[in-house]
């Protein structure tokens, strides 16, 4: 039912075809039709910005104070409202999304360990607030790009710190050395954050795009080889799998194809002179399965596959890999297995399937089917000339964020994580306002 939603689909309107592309400047709409309150969006971003920095996290005393719990009960009393009251039609994402919540809140019933359940479904429920007010709340273009460079300054903010931490670092007997822990929360770990710069990396290389002046533009252009340069330093190999898949996938869906491959070759030639030589002879183990993280990274894949198996409908449970992954992690030896109690399966789809079984894959499923959809069909508006070719531009740099995000999700467990229900926030904002506009009844676009 979700995926044929005529939502997906803009109304026919006469005054709209291939030879009738909008305006920039478009027609004077009062911002309260089509964007949030400033209260609203100063929230959203005040969210953001305590979510994603963590600000308590290097100074502590900012701890008592609560503060990420006071803007996330604000932020979602001013959201609630706008989801409710009928100018924007809610997506099919948004009921999937919810099903899933519920499906997590469920498995606290049957699953072994309830409280991890619990906590798990805490955590997405809260995150889910972040979401819906990203979808909702996000009606006027300036504010997208607000919320997308306080995005890429955090984590080039954070980034500063991790090459820092790695420039003051010591290779040990392997040949290894990173970032370190970088933030807080899930972008602490450097292998997490590697995931976390391919998510953000595409927006930085937009907002450098559709900078209007040469000092804008070098900014963000800085701060694309910040976060390429950084990834790099995390050593960390999933992230290297999904920069390389991201920076493919955007040469072969770019626009501006020239552009595209300038900035992938400007990549290569940073990496090529930046990265030392052990980075490169941590990347060659990558093919090296039979060994090390990668023998026990599918090891603990086949205890996924086995408590799948015993339990296909619901899975064993939200956050329940790790408590029965002693009884299913049969590659490993008998002494050992008393010791992968609580152990992550280090996979986003292992840990779908074995803690959620078929219907949390068809929900997640889903959820990715009508992401990649609306943003074909924004960028399909675009090349029509229904919607202002920035539209189409973000779209696909959606896309690659959500390529770069999926392919390093093979490798760590993130279904807990903001990114997957931010980035389809960002997904239904931004289809949202290509349909309306596409249909005349928002006629302002992103510059």
């Amino acid at each position: 039912m979700f995926l044929m939603s005529d939502a997906l689909l803009p109304r026919k309107d006469p005054a709209i075809g291939p030879g009738s592309r909008p305006q920039d400047s478009g027609i004077a709409i009062r911002r309260s039709l089509v964007g949030p309150t400033r209260f609203a969006m100063g929230l959203l971003l005040c969210h953001i910005v305590l979510e994603y920095l963590r600000p308590q996290t290097f100074w502590p005393p900012l701890g008592a104070l609560q503060l990420p719990g006071v803007a996330l009960a604000l932020l979602l009393i001013v959201t609630i409202p706008r989801v409710l009251n009928g100018s924007a039609r809610i997506a099919g994402q948004t009921w999937l999304l919810l099903g899933f919540v519920a499906l997590s809140g469920l498995s606290a019933l049957y699953a072994a360990n309830w409280f991890r359940a619990y906590k798990f479904t805490y955590t997405v429920a809260v995150t889910m607030i972040g979401f819906l007010a990203i979808a909702y709340l996000l009606r006027d273009p300036r504010d997208f790009k607000k919320l997308l460079a306080v995005l890429v300054v955090i984590h080039v903010y954070l980034s500063f710190g991790g090459i820092l931490a790695f420039l003051h670092t010591q290779y040990n007997d392997v040949g290894y050395a990173s970032t370190g822990y970088v933030g807080g929360g899930f972008l602490k770990d450097e292998n997490d954050f590697a995931l976390a710069i391919n998510v953000i990396l595409p927006f930085a290389l937009y907002l450098a795009v559709q900078a209007r002046s040469g000092v804008p533009r070098l900014l963000w252009r800085g701060a694309s080889a910040v976060l390429v340069l950084t990834s790099v330093f995390t050593f960390s190999r999933g992230g290297f799998v999904g920069l390389a898949a991201m920076a493919i996938y955007w040469v072969i869906i770019s626009q501006r194809r020239q552009l595209a491959i300038l900035a992938l070759i400007s990549g290569i030639i940073l990496v090529a002179v930046v990265a030392p030589p052990q980075y490169w002879d941590r990347i060659s183990t990558i093919a090296a399965t039979d060994q090390g993280t990668a023998w026990e990274r599918q090891s603990l894949w086949a205890a996924a596959r086995g408590m799948f198996y015993d339990s296909p409908i619901w899975g064993v449970g939200a956050n329940n890999f790790g408590i029965h992954v002693p009884n299913y992690g049969l590659d490993f030896a008998p002494e050992m297995r008393e010791n992968l109690w609580g152990k992550a399966v280090h996979s986003m789809y292992f840990q779908l399937l074995a803690e959620f079984g078929i219907v949390g894959v068809v929900l997640i499923g889903s959820t990715l089917v009508l992401n990649f959809r609306c943003l074909s069909q924004v960028v399909r508006l675009s090349k029509r000339g229904d919607v202002v070719a920035s539209l189409g531009l973000l779209a696909s740099s959606l896309q690659a964020s959500w390529v770069g995000f999926l392919v390093s999700a093979t490798f760590l467990s993130v279904l807990d994580f903001p990114h997957l229900y931010y980035l389809t926030g960002l997904t239904v904002a931004s289809h949202r306002m290509a349909v309306e506009q596409a249909r005349g009844e928002n006629p302002t676009g992103l510059r």
